[in-house]
């Protein structure tokens, strides 16, 4: 049976992510909860053998993400039942996109998705800072009153990278948009080495929401 999960919920979902070899953290899942609903399956112990994420978008959009079904529960039409529940749980006018995993995308397909993207996936192990020469362009805490502001940092998304990076000394990952050439050869530049290009898929409809040209990167697949 699909339960909702609560924030009560969120140890037993990292030790499903923990046993699958999936990063969330207790930071992300809390972000997740705040987002959107998270489905699940548990056995007979109690124990969550299953999950699926929802986020819901005022553009009459949703990302599907989270797809976790325990190794030894798998081939058990588990994940089959999530995504038919998710998408029964959204109105008729709501388009519905997930980030695929290749383990994943025959059975997305199988429900009805079919890719309309891509998302390219670098990792990097050591990162690379670099000094900048951007002109009148400079690093500094940001205040609500800057809010506006922000949407201008266009052209100084690798500068913004960097200064969140630089000073990172464990492995780092970005997930970049398919489109942005000139930021990937940056990335590349700075240590980075592009792991996989995971479709993004739609369900019933071609195109994605528009992004208005500034997304860079995602801040998690769950999110979109």
């Amino acid at each position: 049976m699909i339960e909702r999960f609560s924030e009560k919920d969120i140890k037993d979902l990292l030790v499903l992510s923990k046993l699958e070899k999936w990063d969330y953290s207790e930071a992300d899942l809390h972000t997740i909860f705040s987002s959107g609903d998270v489905f699940g399956h548990r056995n007979e112990k109690g124990n969550i053998v299953s999950s699926v994420a929802v986020i819901l978008y005022k553009n009459q959009s949703a990302f599907i993400g989270m797809v976790i079904v325990r190794k030894d529960y798998r081939k058990q039409g588990l994940a089959g039942q999530l995504m038919k529940h998710c998408l029964q749980t959204l109105s008729p006018e709501v388009n519905a996109y997930l980030i695929a995993t290749k383990e994943g995308e025959h059975l997305y397909k199988k429900a009805g998705f079919k890719t309309v993207d891509y998302v390219s996936k670098y990792i990097s192990s050591e990162y690379i800072p670099r000094a900048f020469k951007a002109s009148g362009v400079y690093t500094r805490s940001l205040t609500r009153r800057d809010f506006k502001e922000v949407v201008k940092l266009d052209e100084a998304a690798m500068l913004v990278i960097d200064e969140l990076a630089k000073n990172y000394k464990e492995k780092l990952r970005i997930d970049l948009s398919s489109h942005e050439e000139t930021l990937k050869k940056l990335m590349e530049n700075h240590g980075f080495q592009l792991q996989n290009e995971p479709p993004v898929m739609a369900y019933g409809v071609n195109p994605l929401p528009a992004r208005q040209g500034n997304l860079f990167a995602i801040a998690a697949q769950a999110f979109g």
